[in-house]
């Protein structure tokens, strides 16, 4: 897989992140909405910290990859200066 795709990648992933997490929140807000609008269960409320801790999780490895490519890339233009 060359830099460019990976950058692709990790684009699409950075951008699905917020996606995945309006979905879960619509999908709590509509479970209240079908159970009175009460307060919300354990169980939602576990729901919601577990995908927080998913997403924050998700963050950091995305984190990590953007940065070892970052480095492969100096890495390769240091060759490439050294070659030149």
């Amino acid at each position: 897989m060359g830099v460019w795709e990976f950058l692709i990648v990790l684009c699409m992933m950075a951008l699905a992140i917020p996606i995945v997490g309006c979905i879960a929140w619509m999908v709590v807000a509509s479970s209240r909405a079908r159970h009175g609008g009460g307060r919300a269960s354990g169980e939602e409320a576990r729901l919601v910290q577990d995908l927080n801790r998913g997403f924050s999780q998700l963050e950091k490895r995305i984190e990590s990859l953007e940065t070892i490519l970052l480095d492969r890339v100096e890495k390769g233009k240091e060759r490439e200066e050294k070659t030149s």
